[in-house]
């Protein structure tokens, strides 16, 4: 990776820590949460390819009624319909690119909050979206790579209690593959991350199923 883009996200994690500092001076604890996932969406916006877009809050919701829980950060692509009028907005499961959930510190209780609520997002029907004119298995590659699932943290329990809660987790509830997180970032200490498929990294390592755990 370029060292400049290493020392730009570097003084950005610094910069988003240090805002996040200031924003627990703030005694309401509805405000805080505002403002805590309001950081993190601007850092979206400012990265974001423009097709995408990153909004606060809402549901997702799937052709068959499913509604996902209340979800933090969705960042949706530019194909469907918005439906923004309301203070919480929701979302077609199709018109989604990524969610996030965002804690303030990650321990046990946090982490299952945010597991169990990326669980609950619908999956995509094949009734609504498919890939009639492509070669192979197009629908199955998408619907297990897409949306992408990322919990933020800005600070969190240790890396091997967090592995810890992730096994625990997904032992004790039947959650599909391409409905557990891909990233796990905790601020300044750790970033886990799962692929369908062993990933490389710049430096050469294999990242494996960090969250199968099966």
């Amino acid at each position: 990776m370029n060292d400049r883009v290493i020392r730009y996200f570097n003084a950005v994690s610094e910069k988003l820590a240090a805002e996040h500092a200031i924003t627990s001076t703030i005694k309401n604890s509805s405000d805080i949460g505002y403002s805590r996932e309001s950081l993190v969406k601007d850092f979206l916006s400012k990265h974001l390819p423009g097709r995408l877009s990153a909004i606060l809050g809402g549901h997702v919701f799937g052709f068959n009624q499913e509604e996902s829980k209340q979800l933090d950060i969705l960042i949706l692509n530019d194909i469907g319909l918005n439906f923004k009028e309301n203070e919480k907005p929701f979302a077609p499961i199709e018109n989604v690119a990524s969610v996030f959930t965002v804690k303030s510190s990650l321990n046990s209780k946090e982490l299952i909050d945010s597991l169990s609520n990326i669980a609950s997002i619908p999956q995509i029907d094949k009734d609504v979206l498919d890939f009639e004119n492509l070669m192979g298995e197009p629908f199955e590659y998408f619907i297990n790579h897409y949306p992408r699932f990322t919990v933020f943290a800005y600070t969190g329990m240790s890396l091997e209690s967090t592995l810890k809660t992730i096994e625990e987790f997904y032992t004790n509830n039947d959650v599909p593959l391409n409905r557990r997180p891909q990233a796990i970032i905790v601020n300044k200490q750790y970033y886990i991350q799962s692929s369908p498929e062993p990933t490389p990294l710049y430096n050469g390592d294999l990242v494996r199923h960090i969250l199968s755990l099966d």
